[in-house]
Protein backbone atom coordinates (compact mmCIF):
# COMPACT_ATOMS: atom_id res chain seq x y z
CA UNK A 1 0.00 0.00 0.00
CA UNK A 2 1.17 3.31 -1.10
CA UNK A 3 0.03 5.84 1.64
CA UNK A 4 2.42 8.76 0.46
CA UNK A 5 0.56 8.74 -2.67
CA UNK A 6 -2.75 8.52 -1.18
CA UNK A 7 -2.25 11.24 0.74
CA UNK A 8 -1.23 13.42 -2.18
CA UNK A 9 -4.25 12.24 -3.91
CA UNK A 10 -6.36 13.61 -1.04
CA UNK A 11 -4.27 16.93 -0.96
CA UNK A 12 -4.61 17.19 -4.59
CA UNK A 13 -8.07 16.52 -5.03
CA UNK A 14 -9.80 16.29 -1.38
CA UNK A 15 -10.31 12.95 -1.10
CA UNK A 16 -9.09 9.01 -2.23
CA UNK A 17 -10.80 5.88 -3.00
CA UNK A 18 -9.29 2.24 -2.43
CA UNK A 19 -10.89 -1.07 -3.34
CA UNK A 20 -12.32 -2.55 0.04
CA UNK A 21 -10.33 -5.74 -0.86
CA UNK A 22 -7.18 -4.29 -0.30
CA UNK A 23 -8.66 -3.94 3.61
CA UNK A 24 -11.22 -7.36 4.04
CA UNK A 25 -11.46 -10.20 3.02
CA UNK A 26 -14.72 -11.53 1.42
CA UNK A 27 -16.00 -13.02 4.56
CA UNK A 28 -14.42 -10.39 6.58
CA UNK A 29 -17.44 -7.72 4.24
CA UNK A 30 -19.84 -10.25 4.24
CA UNK A 31 -19.82 -10.20 8.13
CA UNK A 32 -19.41 -5.99 7.82
CA UNK A 33 -22.21 -5.78 5.25
CA UNK A 34 -24.52 -7.70 7.43
CA UNK A 35 -23.53 -5.73 10.71
CA UNK A 36 -24.15 -2.51 8.72
CA UNK A 37 -27.53 -3.34 7.41
CA UNK A 38 -29.57 -4.60 10.78
CA UNK A 39 -26.82 -2.16 13.08
CA UNK A 40 -29.63 -0.42 14.42
CA UNK A 41 -29.92 -3.15 17.41
CA UNK A 42 -26.81 -0.78 19.02
CA UNK A 43 -26.84 2.85 18.96
CA UNK A 44 -23.35 4.77 17.90
CA UNK A 45 -23.02 5.91 21.73
CA UNK A 46 -22.78 2.37 22.63
CA UNK A 47 -20.62 1.60 20.06
CA UNK A 48 -18.04 4.25 18.91
CA UNK A 49 -14.91 3.13 20.44
CA UNK A 50 -15.96 -0.45 22.43
CA UNK A 51 -13.27 -2.14 21.61
CA UNK A 52 -14.42 -5.94 22.37
CA UNK A 53 -17.53 -5.33 20.59
CA UNK A 54 -18.43 -7.84 18.10
CA UNK A 55 -19.32 -5.16 15.69
CA UNK A 56 -16.47 -2.94 16.60
CA UNK A 57 -13.83 -6.16 15.74
CA UNK A 58 -15.60 -6.42 12.75
CA UNK A 59 -15.11 -3.07 11.13
CA UNK A 60 -11.49 -2.55 12.77
CA UNK A 61 -9.23 -5.57 12.15
CA UNK A 62 -5.56 -5.71 12.33
CA UNK A 63 -5.37 -4.72 8.81
CA UNK A 64 -7.50 -1.72 9.33
CA UNK A 65 -5.44 -0.33 12.23
CA UNK A 66 -2.41 -0.90 10.42
CA UNK A 67 -3.76 0.86 7.45
CA UNK A 68 -5.32 4.12 9.42
CA UNK A 69 -2.06 4.18 11.60
CA UNK A 70 0.13 4.41 8.72
CA UNK A 71 -1.99 7.03 6.58
CA UNK A 72 -1.68 9.28 9.34
CA UNK A 73 2.05 8.68 9.91
CA UNK A 74 2.40 9.16 5.83
CA UNK A 75 -0.01 12.48 6.34
CA UNK A 76 2.12 13.88 9.16
CA UNK A 77 5.13 13.07 7.37
CA UNK A 78 3.94 15.25 4.11
CA UNK A 79 2.75 17.87 7.07
CA UNK A 80 -0.95 18.22 6.00
CA UNK A 81 -2.98 20.05 8.24
CA UNK A 82 -2.18 22.72 10.80
CA UNK A 83 -2.68 20.52 13.81
CA UNK A 84 -1.81 16.83 14.39
CA UNK A 85 -0.86 15.36 17.54
CA UNK A 86 1.69 12.67 17.00
CA UNK A 87 1.20 10.65 20.38
CA UNK A 88 -2.33 9.99 19.39
CA UNK A 89 -1.52 7.72 16.60
CA UNK A 90 -2.83 4.89 18.94
CA UNK A 91 -5.30 1.91 18.30
CA UNK A 92 -7.52 3.22 21.15
CA UNK A 93 -7.90 6.38 18.88
CA UNK A 94 -9.85 4.45 16.51
CA UNK A 95 -13.40 4.87 16.40
CA UNK A 96 -16.25 3.52 14.13
CA UNK A 97 -19.90 4.92 13.68
CA UNK A 98 -22.64 2.89 11.06
CA UNK A 99 -25.66 4.89 9.41
CA UNK A 100 -28.93 4.03 7.95
CA UNK A 101 -30.54 6.97 5.97
CA UNK A 102 -33.40 7.17 4.13
CA UNK A 103 -36.74 6.32 3.27
CA UNK A 104 -37.00 3.15 4.84
CA UNK A 105 -35.75 5.08 8.51
CA UNK A 106 -37.79 7.80 8.34
CA UNK A 107 -35.08 10.25 8.50
CA UNK A 108 -34.28 11.14 4.69
CA UNK A 109 -34.06 14.88 5.14
CA UNK A 110 -30.68 16.72 5.08
CA UNK A 111 -29.65 17.56 8.96
CA UNK A 112 -29.53 21.32 9.41
CA UNK A 113 -26.07 20.81 10.97
CA UNK A 114 -24.55 18.57 8.18
CA UNK A 115 -21.67 20.50 7.43
CA UNK A 116 -19.02 19.81 10.25
CA UNK A 117 -15.18 18.99 11.02
CA UNK A 118 -14.22 15.97 12.52
CA UNK A 119 -11.38 15.72 14.94
CA UNK A 120 -9.51 13.26 12.70
CA UNK A 121 -6.63 12.31 11.01
CA UNK A 122 -8.05 10.25 8.77
CA UNK A 123 -11.67 9.78 7.86
CA UNK A 124 -12.86 6.72 6.09
CA UNK A 125 -16.87 5.50 4.88
CA UNK A 126 -17.47 1.99 3.71
CA UNK A 127 -21.06 1.99 1.34
CA UNK A 128 -22.91 -1.01 1.50
CA UNK A 129 -26.18 0.81 -0.14
CA UNK A 130 -26.82 3.64 -1.97
CA UNK A 131 -29.28 5.71 -3.24
CA UNK A 132 -29.23 5.73 -7.07
CA UNK A 133 -28.87 9.73 -7.67
CA UNK A 134 -28.75 11.98 -5.63
CA UNK A 135 -26.36 14.03 -2.66
CA UNK A 136 -26.98 11.87 -0.17
CA UNK A 137 -25.09 9.48 -2.26
CA UNK A 138 -21.59 10.78 -2.28
CA UNK A 139 -20.27 12.95 0.51
CA UNK A 140 -20.29 17.27 -0.29
CA UNK A 141 -16.86 18.56 0.63
CA UNK A 142 -14.95 21.96 0.43
CA UNK A 143 -11.56 20.10 0.66
CA UNK A 144 -8.97 21.23 2.72
CA UNK A 145 -10.74 24.22 3.56
CA UNK A 146 -8.58 24.83 6.67
CA UNK A 147 -5.68 24.14 5.05
CA UNK A 148 -6.51 26.90 2.92
CA UNK A 149 -7.37 29.31 5.52
CA UNK A 150 -6.09 28.57 8.51
CA UNK A 151 -7.54 28.24 11.97
CA UNK A 152 -8.25 31.70 12.46
CA UNK A 153 -10.84 34.27 12.69
CA UNK A 154 -11.49 34.08 8.92
CA UNK A 155 -11.59 30.40 8.68
CA UNK A 156 -13.81 29.89 11.35
CA UNK A 157 -15.81 32.69 9.85
CA UNK A 158 -16.32 31.00 7.00
CA UNK A 159 -16.72 28.00 7.56
CA UNK A 160 -19.58 28.60 9.90
CA UNK A 161 -21.48 30.84 7.14
CA UNK A 162 -21.11 27.72 4.73
CA UNK A 163 -22.13 25.08 7.23
CA UNK A 164 -25.36 27.02 8.25
CA UNK A 165 -26.54 29.07 5.50
CA UNK A 166 -27.66 26.65 2.58
CA UNK A 167 -28.46 29.24 0.26
CA UNK A 168 -24.45 30.40 1.13
CA UNK A 169 -24.13 26.87 -0.36
CA UNK A 170 -26.00 27.39 -3.70
CA UNK A 171 -23.05 29.92 -4.58
CA UNK A 172 -20.09 28.75 -2.80
CA UNK A 173 -21.07 24.71 -4.27
CA UNK A 174 -18.98 21.95 -2.30
CA UNK A 175 -17.86 19.40 -4.50
CA UNK A 176 -19.74 16.10 -4.42
CA UNK A 177 -17.77 13.09 -4.07
CA UNK A 178 -19.83 10.12 -5.26
CA UNK A 179 -19.39 6.86 -2.69
CA UNK A 180 -19.02 3.88 -5.31
CA UNK A 181 -20.08 0.54 -3.92
CA UNK A 182 -17.33 -1.56 -3.46
CA UNK A 183 -14.58 1.17 -2.32
CA UNK A 184 -13.85 2.92 0.72
CA UNK A 185 -13.48 6.92 0.42
CA UNK A 186 -11.10 8.82 2.40
CA UNK A 187 -10.52 12.48 3.62
CA UNK A 188 -9.11 14.71 6.39
CA UNK A 189 -12.09 15.30 8.43
CA UNK A 190 -10.59 17.95 10.72
CA UNK A 191 -9.46 20.16 7.56
CA UNK A 192 -12.01 19.36 5.02
CA UNK A 193 -15.43 20.90 5.85
CA UNK A 194 -18.03 18.14 4.82
CA UNK A 195 -21.80 16.51 5.08
CA UNK A 196 -23.99 14.24 3.18
CA UNK A 197 -27.08 15.34 1.51
CA UNK A 198 -30.56 14.44 2.08
CA UNK A 199 -31.30 10.78 1.21
CA UNK A 200 -35.30 11.24 -0.49
CA UNK A 201 -35.26 8.54 -3.17
CA UNK A 202 -33.42 5.52 -1.52
CA UNK A 203 -31.99 4.67 1.16
CA UNK A 204 -27.81 4.98 2.36
CA UNK A 205 -26.06 2.56 4.72
CA UNK A 206 -22.16 2.85 5.85
CA UNK A 207 -19.60 2.84 8.42
CA UNK A 208 -16.99 5.39 9.13
CA UNK A 209 -13.49 4.29 10.68
CA UNK A 210 -11.96 7.26 11.85
CA UNK A 211 -8.43 7.42 13.97
CA UNK A 212 -9.23 10.00 16.11
CA UNK A 213 -7.05 12.58 17.62
CA UNK A 214 -8.75 13.01 21.25
CA UNK A 215 -6.97 10.64 23.72
CA UNK A 216 -9.04 7.59 25.32
CA UNK A 217 -8.79 10.05 28.65
CA UNK A 218 -10.37 12.81 26.84
CA UNK A 219 -13.07 10.89 24.81
CA UNK A 220 -13.96 8.90 28.38
CA UNK A 221 -14.35 12.59 30.27
CA UNK A 222 -16.31 13.57 27.55
CA UNK A 223 -18.66 10.94 26.79
CA UNK A 224 -18.33 8.60 29.96
CA UNK A 225 -18.98 5.43 28.09
CA UNK A 226 -20.18 3.03 30.71
CA UNK A 227 -18.00 0.20 28.85
CA UNK A 228 -15.36 1.89 29.13
CA UNK A 229 -15.75 2.26 32.89
CA UNK A 230 -17.06 -1.66 33.38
Amino acid sequence: MNYKSINENIQQHGFAHIPVSALYSEKEFAALTKFASGGGKISNVDLIRNFGHVNYKLAVTEKVKEFVKQMAWARINLGEGPTLVQSQVRDENIQISYAQKGPSFGNGAMSSNAFHYDDCFICMVIPFQLPESEPGAGLMIYKNLKFQLGMGFLSKLISRLLGRISVLRLVVKPHLVQYELGKCTLFFGDISLHGVGACLTGDRISVAVNLSQMSIEEFSDKYRPTYLSS
